[in-house]
């Protein structure tokens, strides 16, 4: 009896534990998004306000949290992307991020990211000593965080990291770094399917959680079996939070999605602000560069081709392409270059400049989607170098959030002529 009843106290022990285990919350990939375009209203999900909101609500509730990002948060290395990329980072401390493993966009500046920004990193098979990055991160003083980033994702053509150790050598110190005490193990994981389940076979962690796959957010899968096994991962660009219970038997999980049911939260305004009027100084400085050079313009606009294709003109004027420009007005997003290259004609490819400078350039006309018009006369055989319009055409613009419900089999009738 006295050796059933320490069996049962085990076991209640055991489950007490699981039930202390915070609650488990993921994103990743948000690849500098940090507030959403406007451009559509079903993809009008995501950003750092509502994320704020969020977390806030839920620290007010006393939830006990663990908050883990599955890398790629940097925006591009342009002057623009790094004022994205340090204000993610900056909600990331705010709202006291517990791990993060880097993705190939936080490796885009070799390991500046890492100096600059600090964050809670973790890599296991990194084969330098990086700065700030551990090799493993025990959180809550039982949740053990491990971290796998495949060298092909960094390998370039002939250059070969030197950052990353290979998958052997991963599993390898996994198994130096186990700790009989860990009551939970997790792998956060950016591979191929090959390397996953390898991975997966070896038994060593309690929870996998794959890094998303999807290039764009209107086609990703968020949950799917591979060989038998089930994965979950976190929505793209922030649009989403992956909510994981960890205290039952069965790992359960769910998708938050930060529509505008989360309020922005009004901490953030000042550095949107800041942000907003340090993005119109960097337009202002290639408005500048821009005029110190030759008058390059190589477009004509939609008034040179509509005063003889008059009936396409006539199509092209009802449709939404016309009042491109009037979008960005509202929303108030003139001088954010970002916007401006698919709500002007030709911008940075010796084309629109600005709404006051070259105001026929402004809104999507024929030369966005048909090229460069060459001067012509009625006659000549001017489709021999016309861009041919195809879906892929469109996609320069029609993508992700942008325009989530984009079909080219419905939209392509809205504007054919």
């Amino acid at each position: 009896m006295r050796k059933i009843g320490l069996l049962l106290l085990g076991s209640l022990l055991f489950s007490w534990n699981l039930m202390a285990l915070p609650q488990l919350f993921l994103t990743g990939d948000i690849r500098g998004e940090i507030k959403p375009c406007g451009c559509s209203q079903e993809g009008d999900m995501g950003g750092i306000e509502r994320s704020s909101t969020y977390f806030r609500q839920l620290d007010q509730s006393a939830t006990d949290r663990l908050w883990m990002d599955l890398g790629n948060f940097s925006a591009p290395s342009t002057a623009q992307g790094l004022l994205k990329s340090a204000m993610i980072a900056k909600h990331f401390q705010q709202k006291k991020l517990s791990v993060i493993l880097p993705g190939p966009n936080e490796f885009a500046r070799g390991t500046l990211n890492f100096d600059e920004f600090q964050l809670p990193y973790v890599l296991t098979n990194q084969a330098q000593n990086l700065p700030h990055v551990e090799a493993s991160r025990l959180l809550a003083g039982q949740v053990r965080v491990f971290g796998y980033l495949s060298p092909s994702l960094l390998n370039v053509g002939t250059h070969k990291t030197e950052y990353l150790s290979s998958l052997e050598d991963f599993q390898r110190k996994v198994k130096q770094l186990v700790n009989s005490q860990d009551k939970y193990r997790i792998l956060l994981f950016r591979g191929s399917q090959a390397e996953l389940m390898e991975v997966s076979k070896k038994s060593l962690f309690d929870l996998i959680i794959p890094a998303n796959p999807a290039e764009v957010e209107d086609n990703q899968t968020l949950e799917y079996q591979l060989r038998g096994k089930s994965f979950f991962t976190a929505p793209l660009k922030g649009q989403g939070i992956t909510k994981v219970d960890l205290s039952q038997a069965k790992i359960k999980h769910e998708f938050i999605w930060l529509t505008d049911k989360y309020a922005d939260d009004v901490r953030w305004k000042a550095d949107f602000d800041l942000y907003q009027k340090e993005v119109e100084q960097l337009f202002f400085k290639y408005l500048e560069e821009q005029a110190a050079l030759e008058d390059k313009t190589v477009y004509n606009g939609a008034a040179y081709c509509v005063a003889c294709h008059q009936k396409e003109g006539e199509k092209w004027k009802q449709s939404r392409h016309a009042n491109a420009w009037k979008t960005l007005e509202n929303v108030k997003r003139t001088n954010d270059p970002e916007c401006i290259i698919c709500h002007s004609v030709g911008f940075e490819k010796d084309g629109f400049l600005s709404a006051e400078l070259t105001p026929h350039l402004s809104s999507v006309q024929c030369e966005n989607c048909h090229g460069v018009t060459p001067p012509h006369i009625p006659g000549d055989d001017f489709k021999a170098s016309r861009v041919k319009v195809t879906q892929s055409t469109c996609k320069n613009c029609h993508v992700g959030s942008h325009s989530p419900s984009f079909s080219f089999e419905k939209y392509w009738p809205r504007i054919q002529h």
